[in-house]
C-alpha cells in the first residue's frame, strides 16, 4: 500500500505577490483575490447592492475632501506589514501625495461593505487591521442596516467598538469636520 505524500501549505509574501502581479501571473484571472497571512483567498463576486453602497460612500468621501488632505482608494490593495497580507478593502482614505502601495502608516480609515461577509470582515480583517495599527475601521452591515465603528487598536483587537443605525450621525476621526 502506498503512503500518501503529506501536503504542505506554501505561504507567500506581499513581495512575492507584487512580483507575480508585475510578471502578469494574474493577467487572465477574472475573479479578485487577496493575500491573507500568506495565503491567496478568492473573493466573492460583489452584488449590485454592495457596489451601489461603495459608489455612495465614494461620492460622499470625495465631497469631504475640500482641504485635499486625503485621497480615496476603492478596491485597491493595502500592504499589511505585520501579517504578510494584502487585502483589498472596499474603500479607504490615504494621505494625499503618496505613491506606491498603501500601508497603515498613511491610511487612517478603512470601510468594508458587508453583504455576505460580515464574520470575515469582523474577525479576519478586523484582526489584521488592528494588528497593523489601523486607527479606525468601519463595517457597513447591509443586512442589519448598521455601521460598526472600531477604533483604538491594541494587539489583535480594537478596544473601542460602537454601532450606529439609521438616523445616527457619525464622522471619521481623521476628518472630524466631515
Amino acid at each position: 500500500m502506498l503512503n500518501p505524500t503529506p501536503q504542505h501549505t506554501v505561504l507567500f509574501t506581499v513581495d512575492d505577490l507584487e512580483k507575480m502581479i508585475d510578471a502578469g501571473v494574474f493577467a487572465h484571472r477574472t475573479g479578485r483575490i487577496e493575500l491573507i497571512e500568506g495565503e491567496f483567498r478568492q473573493m466573492s463576486p460583489a452584488s449590485d447592492h454592495h457596489d451601489d453602497l461603495i459608489r455612495v460612500l465614494n461620492m460622499w468621501s470625495v465631497r469631504q475632501q475640500t482641504e485635499e488632505k486625503f485621497e480615496i482608494a476603492v478596491l485597491m490593495g493595502i500592504r499589511l506589514r505585520k501579517t504578510e497580507s494584502m487585502p483589498e478593502p472596499d474603500l479607504y482614505w490615504i494621505q494625499s501625495g503618496r505613491h506606491g502601495r498603501a500601508t497603515m502608516q498613511v491610511v487612517p480609515w478603512i470601510i468594508e461593505v458587508s453583504v455576505s461577509s460580515i464574520q470575515y470582515d469582523r474577525k479576519t480583517k478586523g484582526r489584521l487591521y488592528a494588528l497593523d495599527g489601523l486607527q479606525e475601521y468601519w463595517i457597513v452591515d447591509c443586512d442589519q442596516q448598521l455601521i460598526e465603528v472600531h477604533s483604538q487598536p491594541a494587539g489583535e483587537h480594537f478596544t473601542k467598538s460602537e454601532v450606529f443605525g439609521r438616523g445616527d450621525t457619525l464622522v471619521p476621526q481623521c476628518l472630524p469636520t466631515a
